[in-house]
């Protein structure tokens, strides 16, 4: 059963009462409920209402056929990018004279706005047909956003296997607000170990501001070659002593590779004008496999080379050498120590890797190549030379003499023989 009834009231215009927003602490990203209150106050007007279930009033007429509508709207072109409000329109209907009414109206505020007073503007409409709306109450709105820590963090992209590594992390506050007590945790698992400690302190960090902290991280030598994350979790304190967590992963890419080192092997009496043979020692000290390896020595204005100067090695275990020879021509002038210029290349994880060396080399001028190459006895057979002469000589003049006696020796006894016959 509906039952009508009529009412008559005097009272004035319609009057905002109080605004209730929620939380008092808004920060960005928050959900924000605004609550709106206002009455009617005394006129003269005719209200036809029936009551609901819940024994409500609600207007169905009065004599002026409308009807108020409540708002809420962006005022400025920030607030409108920042602040997402759900549902802006609110259906009054008509109000008894006297009587209080709220509208509650949701937003949100975006996770990315930045901490300062946005406004909205709350507006009572009067709805009558076949006439514009009319204003009858406006009322702005601010909402102080305040800002909050937030992180972000990264690292250097590479490591090695097999041995210690700086590892610096960068932490940045991009929030809008101060984090004090800031401290990071690297949680490393296998096959990454930390070094030293794994939580840093990083103190009172202000807005926009960056801090860097190092660690020493170790990677197993077997380890894959492959990417990794490492967990991180970054604790601080905002400015109402409540305790933040951020946590995040950083992801990093291990490589195992050669450590590959150039030496001379073999290039004993190389002189300036001559040709040689050189030998090169190519090492691999490193946990990885060298792969493809090739080896080249590059011509300069020291040397031209004789032979191929390019060769292909193939793959150089770990802890293993290869050794390759060249001809070389050393020119006119290239006396003293020379750079042989070696270039190596490998390749690794699909990606080629060239390697430049600078071989030192010894080479000997003429004369001392001469000096160098005299018999060791010279001294002694160019005595012995000097000494042999007299000596040949007096052997000669012995001989001589001992022919010269024997002739005259022979001579003699055939005189005697002849006389005796």
């Amino acid at each position: 059963m509906v039952l009508m009834s009529l009412l008559t009231a005097a009272c004035a215009q319609l009057s905002f009462d109080s605004v209730t927003i929620e939380p008092l602490y808004i920060e960005a990203g928050d959900d924000v409920e605004i609550r709106v209150k206002y009455h009617q106050g005394m006129v003269m007007r005719e209200i036809f209402s029936t009551k609901t279930r819940d024994g409500e009033n609600i207007p169905l007429r009065s004599a002026h056929q409308g009807y108020y509508r409540a708002s809420i709207s962006a005022k400025d072109e920030a607030s409108q990018r920042y602040v997402l409000i759900k549902r802006g329109i609110r259906d009054i209907g008509n109000m008894f004279a006297g009587e209080t009414w709220s509208s509650t109206f949701d937003v949100n505020i975006a996770p990315d706005a930045p901490a300062t007073t946005y406004t909205l503007v709350f507006r009572v409409e009067n709805i009558m047909d076949g006439l514009p709306p009319e204003t009858v109450l406006s009322r702005d709105i601010t909402l102080d956003v305040r800002g909050r820590p937030k992180f972000t963090v990264s690292g250097q992209s590479r490591l090695f296997a097999g041995t210690p590594n700086i590892f610096k992390v960068n932490i940045e506050n991009v929030g809008a607000a101060t984090a004090r007590h800031v401290t990071a945790r690297l949680n490393a698992t296998h096959p990454i170990t930390v070094l030293g400690p794994a939580t840093q302190y990083a103190g009172q960090m202000n807005a926009n501001e960056e801090y860097t902290l190092e660690y020493i991280l170790y990677v197993d030598s077997q380890a894959d070659a492959k990417a990794y994350d490492i967990p991180i979790r970054v604790t601080y304190v905002d400015r109402n002593e409540a305790e933040g967590v951020f946590t995040d992963n950083i992801g990093i890419k291990v490589s195992n590779e050669p450590d590959i080192i150039v030496k001379l092997d073999d290039a004993d009496g190389l002189a300036e004008g001559m040709e040689g043979k050189v030998g090169i020692l190519i090492v691999n000290r490193g946990f990885a496999e060298a792969k493809f390896v090739s080896v080249e020595v590059v011509g300069s204005q020291h040397y031209e080379l004789e032979s191929n100067g390019q060769a292909y090695i193939g793959n150089i275990p770990s802890d293993d050498y290869e050794t390759e020879d060249f001809t070389i021509r050393f020119k006119e002038g290239a006396a003293g120590q020379i750079p042989l210029l070696v270039r190596l290349t490998h390749t690794q994880e699909g990606e080629k890797r060239v390697l430049d060396f600078e071989v030192p080399i010894s080479i000997m001028s003429k004369q001392q190549y001469m000096q160098e190459h005299m018999p060791k006895d010279s001294g002694q057979w160019m005595l012995t030379a000097v000494l042999a002469v007299p000596a040949i000589i007096a052997g000669y003049i012995g001989i001589w003499l001992m022919f010269k006696v024997s002739g005259s020796v022979t001579g003699y006894m055939d005189r005697k023989l002849f006389r005796r016959r």
